[in-house]
C-alpha cells in the first residue's frame, strides 16, 4: 500500500466518522422534535427499580415453584405455564408511535404475597404477578 493509498484510506475513514457523528446527532435531534416519553400500559408493570430492589432482597424462584405459584394463585393448568426471561418498556411520541425504549433480563422472585414478581404467557395471553396482583403484559 503506497503513502497515497494510505491517506485516501484514512480520509475515508475521517469522512465516516464524521458521518456517523452527523446522524448521531440528526437522530437525536429527530427524537426531541418526536417528543418521545414513557409509554403507559404497554410493557412491564414494574419498574426495573422496582425490581432490582425485589431481586436485590429476595433469591429467584426455581422454574417449577414459580410455575407452581402461578397456578396456586391464579388458578391457570400448569401444564399451560410458560415463564417468560424478558420484559420490555416501551416509550411513545407525539403522534402516538411506540417503540422499545428498554429490554431487561427477570426471574421469577416472591419475597412475600405482597412483594413479587414473575412474567409468564398462557396460552396465547401474556401476564405478570406484580406484588401479588394479576397483569395483562402487552406489547
Amino acid at each position: 500500500m503506497t503513502n497515497n493509498d494510505k491517506n485516501e484510506l484514512g480520509k475515508a475513514f475521517d469522512e465516516i466518522a464524521r458521518l456517523r457523528e452527523l446522524l448521531f446527532m440528526t437522530k437525536a435531534q429527530l427524537d426531541r422534535e418526536l417528543e418521545w416519553h414513557p409509554a403507559t400500559g404497554i410493557g412491564t408493570n414494574m419498574t426495573e427499580h422496582d425490581y432490582q430492589l425485589l431481586a436485590d432482597d429476595t433469591a429467584p424462584m426455581s422454574e417449577l415453584d414459580a410455575i407452581r405459584r402461578i397456578a396456586h394463585e391464579c388458578g391457570f393448568d400448569m401444564s399451560c405455564i410458560k415463564l417468560v426471561p424478558t420484559v420490555e418498556t416501551f416509550e411513545t411520541n407525539k403522534h402516538g408511535k411506540s417503540r422499545v425504549r428498554g429490554t431487561f433480563a427477570r426471574q421469577p422472585v416472591w419475597a412475600s404475597t405482597g412483594w413479587n414478581y414473575i412474567r409468564f404467557d398462557v396460552c396465547d395471553n401474556q401476564w405478570e404477578i406484580v406484588d401479588g396482583e394479576l397483569m395483562p403484559y402487552y406489547d
